[in-house]
């Protein structure tokens, strides 16, 4: 359960610094198997007043088997402004949680020169290389990965890639599965 998340915590544990825990005031017992078991971490605002931070989801209990969970979707009041996760508009319905899962799903992310609205795939890695860097994610196991970033970005074509508006003119960018 932990390797896939060593590269992330090198990589990405500046980013996740500075964030704060936002302590939901419904926290679930080990023996539960009804609730959702997540954690959000929120930065305060930055300069552009983006809501950044990660949504760490967790389908996984020691010692107790968890059901897939479908629908799942969490609305966060950040110093950035409300954001829900996933976004309505990208995935009517919210994501399915898969058993043993545990995600970390970002928004406000800042790669190189462009800011990741949010994303429905987790950071992985990041590859430092002459040209800047190549942010690698992985995609959750029930769900498409789809990455949002704010209208006007530049977002190159590619195999596999499509690009779409959102209705707030955002743009909503869907890998199709290997």
């Amino acid at each position: 359960h932990l390797r896939p998340w060593l590269p992330f915590c090198t990589d990405f544990a500046a980013d996740v610094v500075k964030t704060k825990p936002v302590w939901v005031e419904l926290m679930v017992a080990p023996e539960d198997k009804e609730r959702v078991r997540f954690m959000p971490r929120v930065a305060d605002a930055d300069a552009a007043d983006c809501p950044t931070g990660f949504l760490f989801l967790n389908n996984y209990q020691d010692k107790l088997q968890l059901p897939e969970r479908t629908g799942v979707s969490v609305t966060l009041d950040t110093p950035g402004g409300r954001v829900t996760l996933p976004d309505p508009a990208a995935l009517p319905g919210g994501l399915t949680l898969a058993e043993d899962e545990m995600l970390a799903l970002p928004f406000g992310l800042h790669i190189g020169q462009a800011v990741l609205t949010q994303a429905l795939a987790v950071p992985f890695c990041r590859l430092d290389n002459k040209d800047g860097a190549t942010y690698v994610f992985r995609a959750t196991r029930k769900n498409p990965a789809q990455y949002i970033f704010p209208a006007g970005t530049a977002v190159l074509p590619a195999d596999g890639v499509t690009v779409s508006a959102l209705p707030d003119g955002s743009l909503l960018v869907t890998a199709a599965p290997d």
